[in-house]
């Protein structure tokens, strides 16, 4: 709780808390989106999360996938894939991350393409 809300503070912020000390909201005041590099380091997490192993891994792959989506065309992970040369699931996990609040909290639209039985997403990153 308490590095959620430092992080917040440092990129602009007002923070309610309840009297027992928990989050009751969170209102964005012009929040700037900081350098992947500033934001990921120390940022991951994870019960797996070696920073000696990943970090470096883990910011490359931040910075491809956002800077891939920048441009605010509809992708699919597929088509994310083949510019970034990322696995799907890795994109997945970092246009996750692209909406949190340490990592810019970005808006990352998503919406069914094609057939909803084929059960095919795409992904459209509005940046802060």
């Amino acid at each position: 709780m308490n590095e959620t809300i430092e992080m917040f503070q440092n990129i602009g912020g007002v923070i309610s808390t309840n009297l027992s000390g928990g989050l009751t909201a969170v209102q964005p005041l012009a929040v700037k989106a900081r350098p992947i590099a500033d934001a990921a380091q120390n940022s991951f997490d994870g019960e797996t999360f070696n920073p000696r192993q990943d970090s470096a891994r883990l910011t490359g792959q931040l910075a491809r996938v956002r800077d891939c989506m920048a441009d605010g065309v509809w992708r699919t992970l597929d088509e994310i894939k083949a510019v970034t040369g990322d696995q799907t699931q890795a994109i997945s996990a970092r246009l996750r991350d692209l909406r949190k609040i340490r990592f810019g909290m970005h808006k990352v639209d998503r919406r069914r393409r094609g057939e909803p039985s084929l059960g095919i997403w795409e992904y459209r990153l509005e940046n802060n």
